[in-house]
């Protein structure tokens, strides 16, 4: 198993190592800065709205806390903003040559690099709990994989683990994009894309040491909340409108912004298939899996033993089968 968890977590640090570095090796003119951020815009109300937001319902939390944290979290990001960050979409003459095509003015480099500090913080927390899954997955699967019957529920692990090595470039492309926007060096940006790629390790790591823990589920759902909610600050009050201040090239920003959500829902399709596996669910599976195998196949399991629920389960499963 610890083999296991070594590959995985080295094949998705290099998928977020590779995805952080695509800014330095395509060259971004505006048009294509504003096509990346549309793009990135999506991407983070998808993971918002469609991973953060449903696993922090249901982790177990209190619903009007998680709504509170939510709020929590899209405030957080709009005060800091609105106070540490001198400049927003206006309109200067100076400038007006330069954005003819935009008719705005880009954000400036001191909101951008707020930008992908609060996108690094909401996704540092993301991945945190991404790692949380997989180990959970993962160590449900060994678990059982004891049981021949139970072979296809050990597919949970790879499962999850393939969710998050497809979603992870996307997540460092984010962060990078909007440091490479914010006039981040170079040995920032790739310094910053390397922490990141450990995080899902240390997600792993952290849930050995929560393991024994049996509060931890509502602890995760309203962080996972309120990464949600500064998600949906940065890409709905800056990020999105880069599409909407942009008088030429609508349809293409749109695409891009489109496209990103279609990439945040596509990725998660795998997480969410093996989200009941997480941690503290695999148990309640332990008989779930091969009842939907058990016809026709051998696997004749005894529904009397111990579950007396007052009727005959013998009619229910004498159906002839022809082979």
């Amino acid at each position: 198993m610890a083999l296991t968890f070594i590959i995985y977590c080295i094949l998705i640090a290099i998928a977020s190592v590779v995805g952080g570095l695509v800014p330095l090796f395509f060259r971004l003119t505006h048009l294509r800065v504003q096509i990346a951020l549309s793009f990135v815009s999506g991407v983070l109300l998808g993971v918002g709205l469609l991973h953060m937001l449903p696993h922090a319902l249901e982790s177990g939390g209190s619903l009007h806390n998680i709504f509170l944290a939510v709020l929590a979290g899209f405030m957080t990001i709009f005060i800091l903003e609105r106070f540490f960050s001198f400049h927003s979409h206006e309109f200067e003459a100076s400038d007006s040559s330069e954005h003819a095509d935009s008719g705005a003015e880009a954000p400036s480099h001191e909101h951008r690099a707020l930008s992908w500090v609060g996108t690094l913080f909401g996704m540092t927390i993301h991945t945190l709990v991404a790692g949380i899954a997989l180990a959970s997955a993962t160590v449900a699967s060994f678990t059982l994989n004891s049981d021949p019957a139970d072979s296809l529920v050990t597919l949970a692990g790879f499962g999850t683990f393939l969710g998050i090595f497809l979603h992870k470039p996307f997540d460092t492309l984010a962060i990078t994009t909007l440091m490479h926007a914010g006039a981040s060096s170079k040995w920032k940006l790739m310094l910053v894309n390397f922490l990141f790629a450990l995080v899902i390790p240390v997600g792993v790591g952290l849930f050995f040491l929560l393991e024994g823990l049996g509060e931890w589920n509502q602890l995760a759902s309203y962080a996972l909340a309120f990464s949600a909610g500064t998600f949906l600050c940065i890409g709905g009050s800056d990020l999105l409108p880069e599409v909407q201040f942009h008088k030429h090239n609508q349809i293409v920003l749109t695409l891009a912004l489109v496209l990103g959500l279609v990439v945040a829902w596509a990725s998660g399709l795998l997480e969410h298939h093996d989200h009941d596996h997480g941690p503290g669910s695999h148990v309640g599976h332990s008989h779930a899996a091969p009842s939907l195998h058990d016809h026709g196949h051998g696997h004749g399991h005894d529904h009397g033993h111990g579950h007396d629920h007052g009727h005959d389960h013998d009619h229910d499963h004498d159906h002839p089968h022809p082979h």
